[in-house]
């Protein structure tokens, strides 16, 4: 029973490495090849994120989990995946005006927000200065 555990433990532990990735520095973002341009908001698991993307695949995402704060930067790797500059890929789709994001099995969907009218109060400031 224990070498089972172990073993889930160790193949669990492989799979979270083969999802991230330092090399946020080096990936070059690809021009965006699906409609996502724009600022876009929503919330899961008790956090509401903004991401605002740039048609040659450049962006910034904030987060607001629990009264913290943080913006990030993320670059759009073409084939529906982000990278986080915290090295972190995500896969991204859209449908009927809806972006899903999905990391870990977690999915988030966001709505078109140009105004910010739906992004954090924390995140607005952070965001308005890299816009």
């Amino acid at each position: 029973m224990i070498k089972i555990l172990t073993s889930l433990l160790l193949a669990s532990v492989l799979a979270g490495c083969a999802l991230y990735s330092n090399d946020y520095a080096q990936v070059e973002p690809v021009p965006l090849d699906i409609p996502i341009e724009g600022i876009w908001s929503g919330g899961t698991l008790g956090s509401t994120t903004t991401y605002v993307f740039y048609q040659d695949g450049n962006g910034y995402a904030c987060t607001d989990f629990g009264g913290d704060a943080n913006i990030a930067r993320v670059k759009y790797l073409g084939n529906n995946k982000v990278m986080g500059s915290g090295g972190h890929t995500q896969s991204i789709s859209v449908d009927d005006g809806v972006m899903t994001i999905r990391y870990l099995g977690v999915s988030t969907d966001l709505i078109p927000d140009p105004d910010l009218d739906e992004a954090a109060v924390l995140c607005l400031e952070p965001l308005k200065s890299v816009m």
